[in-house]
């Protein structure tokens, strides 16, 4: 009897370690690097065209990096470019509206995934001074996942097995004062 009841947990512990395995196992996007990424010219107006740039070893060689900017938790896509051969890259892009952006250029190193920023301000196109102030903190609207949606689901299964558990060995004490 206490055979079975020691494979019964075994196999309850089993079953848990099956189901946590996929949610370590995944692959989540990574966190933007700052301060690696340079813009020219520093301070772009809206609808000029300006690079983004990285220098040498920030990319695998030949890899494609995709080039985003984010501004108040929208993402505008910029399109992507190949990394030179001593993996950096340069790209030239526009942004039609003024304002304070975190530009994001995501690619691979190494064979994982990286990805950098830069915060730039872009200044209106009418030229008349550009600090108006309304303020760049949070952004946040690409968070990386961290697994806590699958949460509720692994902490069910798990106080099932638990319970499960439980009866069996409510079980296996009955049976042994019936004998």
């Amino acid at each position: 009897m206490k055979n079975r009841l020691l494979a019964l947990l075994v196999s309850a512990f089993a079953l848990c370690l099956a189901v946590a395995a996929p949610a370590a196992a995944a692959v989540y996007p990574p966190t933007p690097i700052p301060g690696v990424l340079e813009v020219t010219p520093t301070s772009p107006s809206a609808g000029e065209s300006f690079t983004v740039c990285s220098p040498a070893g920030t990319f695998e060689p030949g890899s494609t990096v995709d080039f985003t900017a984010e501004k108040d938790g929208t993402t505008t896509d910029l399109g992507s470019a190949k990394a030179k051969a001593d993996g950096s890259i340069c790209k030239s892009v526009k942004l039609s509206e003024a304002g304070s952006y975190k530009l994001v250029a995501t690619g691979t190193k190494s064979g994982a995934p990286v990805s950098y920023s830069k915060s730039v301000t872009i200044a209106s196109s009418g030229g008349g001074g550009g600090g108006g102030g309304t303020g760049g903190g949070g952004g946040g609207g690409n968070l990386s996942s961290t697994g806590a949606d699958r949460t509720l689901t692994i902490a069910a299964v798990g106080g099932g097995l638990v319970l499960l558990g439980g009866a069996a060995v409510v079980i296996a004490r009955r049976r042994e004062t019936r004998v």
